[in-house]
């Protein structure tokens, strides 16, 4: 939890964010904003239940959960959530111990691997149809000039 708060104290360092008043009841809409991102990157890269999640943002549970929601929500709409939560998710990976800070870097490279060899598979069978539809061609040239040559022997 100490990683978590340490976390926390630098993010808000790094976004010129004033603790007392990010803690506080103030609603002002950037202040909302990097809650909603802590919040999420507490409970996805920390794995912190709720409780604990509000606890270090000064909020209750209930909070959190609609943090969630609107992360959900507005994620998917507005870029800068997106762009927010992966910087913070990142930085915050950073805080993790070493033997949990690789996991999700190991689960990307696999994923890749796969989505990669899939590519090349794609591409294998792209290649076969081009050389099939070459050597097609060729044999049509190889007609044609055997037909050209016959027209010339003709004329002659």
């Amino acid at each position: 939890m100490n990683e978590a708060r340490k976390f926390i104290d630098d993010y808000l360092i790094k976004h010129n964010i004033n603790k007392i008043e990010f803690l506080s009841g103030v609603r002002k809409r950037d202040l909302v904003f990097h809650r909603v991102i802590l919040a999420n990157v507490l409970r996805n890269v920390f794995n912190f239940e709720l409780r604990i999640c509000g606890e270090l943002l000064n909020r209750d549970h209930s909070s959190v959960i609609h943090y969630e929601k609107e992360y959900e929500k507005l994620h998917k709409i507005y870029k800068e959530y997106f762009s927010a939560y992966t910087f913070a998710s990142s930085f915050a990976k950073t805080y993790l111990k070493d033997k949990d800070k690789h996991v999700d870097l190991v689960h990307r490279l696999l994923v890749s691997n796969n989505v990669l060899r899939e590519n090349i598979n794609a591409k294998k069978i792209e290649m076969d149809k081009v050389k099939f539809e070459n050597n097609k061609l060729k044999k049509q040239i190889e007609e044609l000039t055997q037909t050209n040559k016959e027209l010339r022997y003709n004329y002659v």
